[in-house]
Parts: structure tokens; sequence; C-alpha cells
């Protein structure tokens, strides 16, 4: 309610302007340890946008800095006014692909890794990602996902990805960093409709992908 209530958000961007990297703040916030406003909803929106933005992996639990080399971004709060009239569902992916299934509808599918994913709160089961692809069969809507290809079953599942993409492992301050020149190989699938467009063509275009 924060985005779409005019007082608050007013009231949210001033403070996230005064926003910067620092690890113990980062730390109290994500310990329930300090409170930035006396309005519970203020405080949890930006709680939870100052650890998404300085968490690694988004998952709000190490700070970036943790990682050797990682750049740090300076908060811009132009990344967030504009979702301010977005409708925000958590709910099953099977709900909610169920709700919006229309051939005017894109989703975008970012599920949590088969190995890697138990880190998160809610992660994927095999039988998950089985009904993920019932769903994508089924579908009329647009879709592009992405999975890791570390995860050899996703290609028994998914079949052969439309492309795959290579990305560089940033170095760890852990006891076992990834060898030099190691990568993070991942797979995207995707379908569109023929005559699906967005208004902003450069919000979506596969070459940005590839």
């Amino acid at each position: 309610m924060v985005l779409q209530n005019d007082e608050k958000r007013a009231k949210l961007i001033e403070k996230l302007k005064l926003t910067f990297a620092h690890e113990q703040i980062f730390k109290d916030i994500r310990d329930n340890k300090l409170n930035v406003d006396n309005d519970p909803d203020i405080d949890i929106a930006f709680k939870i946008l100052y650890l998404h933005t300085y968490s690694y992996f988004g998952d709000s639990h190490a700070f970036m800095r943790y990682y050797i080399h990682k750049n740090v971004p300076k908060f811009n709060i132009e990344n967030f006014i504009f979702v301010r009239n977005w409708v925000i569902e958590n709910k099953d992916f099977r709900i909610i692909m169920g709700k919006y299934n229309k051939n005017n509808v894109l989703f975008y599918l970012d599920p949590p890794y088969l190995k890697t994913g138990k880190r998160y709160k809610n992660s994927f089961n095999m039988q998950d990602f089985l009904d993920l692809k019932d769903i994508l069969n089924k579908t009329q809507a647009n879709y592009i996902l992405n999975l890791s290809l570390y995860d050899k079953e996703m290609i028994n599942i998914f079949g052969e990805p439309n492309f795959v993409k290579e990305y560089k492992l940033p170095a760890s301050n852990t006891n076992n960093p990834p060898k030099s020149g190691d990568k993070w190989k991942m797979g995207f699938w995707y379908k569109f409709n023929e005559n699906f467009k967005v208004k902003n063509s450069n919000i979506i275009t596969l070459e940005n992908f590839q």
C-alpha cells in the first residue's frame, strides 16, 4: 500500500534518497535491530528495498561486499518510482499462471534452482518443475524461463533451451572460492505469440539476453 499512497510514497522516497551501502546497517536491518520509521508500512517497505538492493543475489541475507570485487550499486530511487501502480501478488505459481492464462500476458519465470535453490524460504522440488512444464505446455501466455544448466534434470524436463548464456562467477571471501575462469551456465526457454507486443520495446528484447 505504500507505493499507491501519495503521502507514504513521498516519505519512503525521502528516506531511500539518503541510503548508502553499509555492512553494519545491513545486518541491523536484516536482524530486525533497527527501525527506520514509526509507520510499520514504510518501515517494512524500506527494509525490503534496502536488503534487496545491497544483498548478493537479492536474497536479503549476505551483504554484497562479502564477494570480492563485487560492485555495490548506488541506490537509484528511479528504479522503484515507476512501479507505484503495480499490483504485487504473492501466491503459488500454479494459481498465478492459471489466473493470467491469456495471450497478451508475459510470464518471466526465474524459479529457485533445484540444487542451489535450497537457500530460499520457498524452494522448488522436482514435482514443482514437472508441474511448471505441464503448465507451459498448455498456457496461452507468452513466457521466458531461465534455469541453471548445472541442474542436468532441467533439460530432461524442458528439453534443449532456445539459447545458453555463460556468466562469470564472482570471487568469494569464503574458504572455497570459485576457481579463476569459472562460469555459471544458464539456459533460456521462451515462447512468444505472433501478435504479442509490449508498449516499450526496450523492456523485452531477446537480443538483450543473447
